[in-house]
């Protein structure tokens, strides 16, 4: 009897801990930390004369990574209830992303155009990055490259006890009127446009 009286207890405890767990996920935006995500981004822009270099390099010489970045996903009520429906749950997820990985634009008459530390935001808001370039060595952080909007994040919980999601989204990216500008300046009238592709993304993100 004592035994049962054990178990009954434990099978309460735990449940009293799920059902605490649910009420605190019920409406509140819950944040999850993302300790790493990975990913690569091949580059499909190019013009003639301009170099391109990855801070990391991945898997071919026009492609950078998206190793060692850190961020915090955002679910919008209660991620357990919202994982009966896959699009309920990819509707209340936001996700941002702080990237080490970056690269260099360069061409032989000596201009260079630098991004790094790059932040990705979504399903919107683009990617930002610290740009040095000719008219502005020091830098400046500005929006330098976009996707469709809104990105598809395909949010799965994999665990309910903790909570631990997975994003897995493949993009492409296209160049910001912005960043544009700062590569014609650089490189010449013509260079780039906005709206014109740069590449595609394709990442993975998991919380703890």
């Amino acid at each position: 009897m004592r035994r049962i009286r054990w178990a009954a207890l434990g099978i309460g405890l735990l449940t009293g801990t799920l059902i605490a767990g649910r009420l605190a996920y019920a409406s509140d935006t819950v944040s999850f930390n993302v300790p790493s995500v990975s990913g690569e981004c091949p580059v499909s822009w190019t013009k003639t004369g301009v170099t391109f270099q990855a801070t990391v390099p991945g898997r071919t010489p026009s492609s950078f990574t998206l190793e060692g970045g850190t961020g915090t996903v955002d679910v919008a009520g209660d991620p357990i209830a919202l994982a009966l429906d896959p699009a309920k749950l990819s509707d209340a997820v936001a996700l941002t992303v702080n990237l080490t990985s970056g690269f260099t634009l360069s061409d032989g008459k000596g201009n260079v155009v630098e991004l790094s530390g790059g932040q990705a935001k979504a399903p919107t808001g683009g990617l930002t990055y610290l740009v040095r370039h000719p008219a502005d060595p020091s830098g400046v952080r500005m929006a330098a490259l976009d996707y469709p909007l809104p990105a598809k994040l395909n949010p799965m919980l994999v665990s309910t006890l903790p909570v631990e999601l997975t994003m897995d989204a493949t993009t492409d990216l296209t160049i910001t009127p912005e960043f544009a500008k700062v590569l014609n300046d650089a490189f010449g009238t013509g260079s780039a446009s906005g709206g014109q592709t740069f590449g595609s993304c394709t990442g993975h993100a998991a919380t703890a």
